[in-house]
């Protein structure tokens, strides 16, 4: 289950060349409302999702308002099914991690893969006339089911970018990278 993701950890060239964009095309106060490192659930963030045929990035909110709380991860297996999704579209978060906690003892992982960065498949829709997203899961089926049970369905570029224009996104999934590294935080 994903919480809390790093979006850039200051050694990414390639999100740092993007955030000096980001810097340079947006209005400062625009900039300043996203979350540029940790991201956690109800914050904005960067995410990728295809308008038109084309690969756009867009400002997104994490979560989807459900009774004055949010949704914030949806099973990859029963999303596309569920009336609560319905109208959604595929999108993704480029990150560099995400943390997972284990139980017992309580410890905190980062898990990255060998690629960086890695993108989190989500779905997203309009709310209010905003822009939310959430993030799909699956069970675990790397290292990581040690930790916990879920863990998020991630894409290299290329299946991101595929993800994110795929009418049909379901068949998709079997792309998760299944091989990520665990390193307990202290």
């Amino acid at each position: 289950m994903c919480g809390r993701y790093v979006f850039y950890d200051e050694r990414n060239q390639k999100l740092k060349e993007f955030i000096e964009l980001a810097n340079r095309k947006l209005p400062p106060e625009t900039v300043a409302k996203v979350s540029l490192f940790d991201v956690v659930p109800s914050e904005k963030a960067f995410a990728g999702v295809c308008i038109n045929n084309r690969h756009v990035t867009r400002i997104m909110q994490w979560g989807f308002p459900l009774n004055k709380k949010l949704v914030i991860n949806a099973r990859c297996e029963t999303v596309f099914q569920s009336p609560f999704f319905a109208g959604s579209r595929p999108c993704v978060l480029p990150c560099t991690g995400y943390y997972e906690w284990s139980v017992k003892p309580r410890v905190k992982y980062l898990i990255t893969t060998e690629y960086s960065p890695f993108y989190l498949a989500g779905i997203c829709k309009i709310f209010d006339g905003e822009a939310h997203f959430v993030i799909l899961t699956q069970d675990a089926v790397s290292s990581q089911k040690d930790i916990h049970p879920r863990e998020p369905v991630i894409f290299d570029y290329e299946h991101a970018r595929q993800w994110c224009a795929s009418d049909d996104p379901a068949s998709l999934l079997v792309y998760s990278e299944k091989k990520r590294i665990l390193s307990p935080l202290k």
